[in-house]
């Protein structure tokens, strides 16, 4: 009995009209190197054929017989890459009628006339084993092709996976994130707003102001920190929008040199010389950059030294902004990984500083998305460094210039609003609800959303400021609630500032998104946004 099966794919089966015809062809078959089994029975040929030969030999006798429907039926079951040769011994030649029956019933049908001579026979024999190997090379070219799918469907179903496990992870560092920013926001709210209450009593003494200003500007640096990490993940997932339009570079500039000068130890010099300075972006992310640039060339630069922005026209229709301090110096092999994130060069000099090591790396995310390209050189420690920043200008032809509004230091409503303060942190409702006061407004705390609900249905206000963390439900079910009264009349005041965040407020019906801790001018400013000239600053 053949045993392999690659010798089993290649024997030809046999059923002999008789016992000496069998002994025969096995014979004359085997001198001539091919492999014949005879099989007594059809079932037995039927059986055998489907583990495997190169051929099927029967007498027409057999064909005749109603047994031959059981190999039809095994032949209409074969694979797709198969059809197995059958060679039918026939007396009458091709006029046969178990010719005629094979041809309809068996499919691949040669024909070898009785009595038959050898060399008919081998040749017959030999093309149907030679057309059952090219029958066998397609099986395995189909095999081959099934195992590169199959290959291609594990690594697509891994590499699925490992997206769906790296969203899952970039969803809970999101979460995170943002659970993490409204914990550190909500508790430095009430103390900026108290420092805004503070520094608003016209006898605090000179030495109680100063002290006052360094509590306001930690509280305020401690928030720029919280910010840094909300934009790296935006700007990771690709969520972070711009609102671009043709703005003033110079103006941009001179807004961020005002508010780095308050706290600037070193001696600011503003140079500006681009004579083509309307660039295309967003000015609050541009004031950003240049923010983080001049605040990062103070931590390194003593009192005793000088910080310069400087403008200049750069080739290919581009404006270039540098800024030159002549402070501790760039290690030049910390230079090609300075915009890494979380980088802060050698920590033996920034120990002493401020920072996570992420306001050069947002710099560089904000310049490329506007376009620009940014880059630091040093000539080494105690040297000074030089970032260059370049922007691409508009054509002339489209450009709209218009020029940031920078806030006013002092802020007050010329009308008395009646305010619904919807907050459940005790600290932040009472100090809010104090200032709100003090500027003028009437206002009615509540805590909760059912509280809010009950509230607003009963009484008329002007302006809803709600928090979105509440204990019975979110700032979002209180605008849902009340969204036909008050929709353009809510301001949504929380610790929660993802992008995510501010398009659901939007999309529940707030005017405005404020992310804690907010000072005096920056709520006024949202409430002149929301309600308009009626409110604005005198």
């Amino acid at each position: 009995m053949v045993a392999d099966r690659s010798d089993m794919d290649r024997r030809v089966l046999l059923l002999a009209p008789t016992a000496r015809d069998g002994q025969a062809t096995v014979s004359v078959l085997g001198s001539f190197g091919i492999a014949c089994e005879v099989c007594p029975t059809l079932d037995s040929v039927c059986a055998q054929s489907a583990l495997g030969a190169a051929a099927v030999i029967l007498p027409e006798e057999v064909v005749l017989s109603d047994e031959s429907d059981l190999l039809a039926d095994r032949l209409r079951r074969q694979p797709v890459w198969s059809d197995l040769p059958v060679i039918v011994l026939s007396r009458a030649g091709a006029e046969s009628p178990a010719v005629e029956k094979a041809m309809a019933t068996l499919g691949n049908v040669s024909l070898i006339e009785r009595p038959m001579r050898v060399s008919t026979l081998l040749s017959v024999v030999r093309a149907a084993v030679r057309a059952r190997e090219r029958q066998y090379q397609l099986r395995e070219h189909l095999r081959e092709r099934e195992r590169l799918l199959a290959s291609e469907r594990a690594a697509r179903a891994m590499a699925e996976a490992s997206a769906a496990e790296a969203q899952r992870a970039s969803d809970a560092k999101s979460t995170f994130l943002a659970t993490l920013s409204h914990e550190l926001r909500t508790p430095l709210t009430p103390v900026l707003l108290n420092v805004s209450l503070i520094e608003r009593h016209a006898g605090l003494p000179v030495e109680l102001r100063e002290d006052v200003a360094a509590i306001r500007r930690n509280v305020e640096l401690e928030s720029r920190l919280i910010s840094d990490l909300l934009d790296l993940t935006r700007i990771a997932n690709g969520k972070l929008q711009l609102d671009q339009q043709d703005v003033d570079l110079h103006s941009i500039v001179r807004a961020a040199i005002d508010i780095c000068q308050r706290e600037a130890s070193a001696k600011l010099v503003l140079e500006l010389k681009a004579r083509r300075h309307v660039v295309r972006g967003d000015t609050t992310r541009l004031q950003q950059i240049f923010w983080n640039l001049v605040s990062n060339a103070e931590k390194f630069t003593g009192p005793e030294g000088t910080i310069t922005v400087r403008t200049l026209d750069a080739p290919g229709n581009r404006v270039r902004v540098q800024i030159i301090d002549t402070g501790s110096g760039i290690d030049p092999s910390i230079l090609p990984r300075l915009f890494n994130v979380f980088e802060q060069g050698d920590a033996r000099v920034t120990r002493q500083q401020a920072g996570l090591g992420l306001g050069l790396a947002i710099s560089r995310k904000l310049t490329e998305a506007h376009g620009g390209t940014i880059a630091a050189a040093s000539e080494g420690r105690g040297r000074g460094a030089t970032f260059t920043v370049e922007l691409p200008l508009p054509e002339p032809s489209t450009r709209t210039t218009a020029t940031p509004r920078r806030p006013s230091v002092a802020l007050a409503s010329t009308g008395r609003l009646r305010v619904l303060l919807v907050e459940d942190h005790e600290p932040t409702l009472r100090a809010l609800g104090r200032l709100l006061r003090q500027i003028g407004h009437t206002v009615t705390e509540v805590t909760t959303v059912a509280s809010a609900t009950a509230t607003a249905a009963q009484d008329g206000f002007d302006l809803i400021i709600s928090d979105l963390g509440l204990p019975d439900g979110s700032g979002l079910d209180v605008m849902r609630n009340l969204r036909d009264r008050y929709q353009g009349r809510a301001i949504a005041l929380t610790g929660f500032g993802m992008e995510s965040d501010i398009i659901a407020s939007r999309e529940a019906g707030f005017a405005a998104h404020l992310t804690k801790p907010v000072d005096l001018v920056t709520l006024e400013a949202a409430i002149q946004r929301v309600l308009g000239p009626a409110f604005a600053p005198r």
